[in-house]
């Protein structure tokens, strides 16, 4: 969620319109993906949408 707010900062500092709602990525953690969370600490541990990526290239 932080990196996505620093992504919003920017974008609109582009000019770029931003969406009205966005939904926080939630990612449970369970037995059969806590391999890949612990190994992408302190990254997400999948991906998630993120609609401020596209608009920063």
């Amino acid at each position: 969620v932080g990196a996505m707010g620093v992504e919003a900062c920017k974008a609109a500092a582009m000019g770029k319109e931003l969406p009205a709602n966005v939904p926080a990525p939630v990612l449970l953690i369970n037995k059969d993906n806590a391999e890949a969370s612990l190994k992408n600490f302190p990254r997400p541990g999948g991906d998630y949408p993120d609609p401020f990526r596209e608009m920063l290239k």
